[in-house]
């Protein structure tokens, strides 16, 4: 493990829908003996309580406690809990969750196909399917720039991929 990982013990994975960030990092916290956060789970249960679907605010306050949420973990791996943290495939794009995450760990961006992602939320209109490509693409691009793990997940099993994530130079 490098010397980053063993003064931050903190992995970061997020991917676009469908790439399989939670059950990975699930699967790589088992393999690894350290702890699993899933973040989006997180959120969503505080969400829950303080903003009711519907409700305007929603959207900002999912990110506020994205932020929040993703302090405290960083804080408890800063402490000496090894953790993978599962992260919504935006996070990597929110300026302040960057800030937290820049040198308190590992970030790893698994890359699917389009098709992947865009099948998961079917029904779309063709204009909702364009606008949320053109999404996908900012996505993966500020992704890719941030992380230091970006791997192509396609038709890899989630055994493949944690292989893969564990060989990496940036966690050995």
């Amino acid at each position: 493990m490098n010397t980053k990982l063993k003064r931050t013990p903190g992995i970061y994975i997020a991917g676009l829908n469908g790439s399989g960030a939670s059950d990975i990092g699930l699967l790589l916290a088992t393999t690894l003996g350290w702890s699993f956060v899933d973040l989006g789970q997180r959120v969503e249960r505080a969400l829950a309580a303080a903003a009711p679907a519907g409700s305007p605010k929603r959207q900002s306050e999912s990110r506020r406690l994205e932020t929040q949420t993703l302090r405290e973990c960083v804080r408890a791996i800063g402490n000496g809990i090894p953790t993978v943290v599962a992260l919504e495939g935006a996070a990597f794009t929110v300026q302040a969750n960057r800030d937290v995450l820049t040198g308190s760990g590992v970030a790893v961006w698994l890359d699917c196909p389009a098709e992947t992602a865009l099948s998961c939320d079917a029904g779309e209109s063709p204009a909702e399917m364009i606008a949320r490509l053109q999404a996908l693409a900012t996505l993966k691009r500020e992704a890719a720039a941030f992380a230091e793990i970006h791997l192509s997940v396609g038709d890899m099993d989630a055994h493949a991929v944690v292989a893969a994530i564990m060989a990496h130079s940036a966690i050995q």
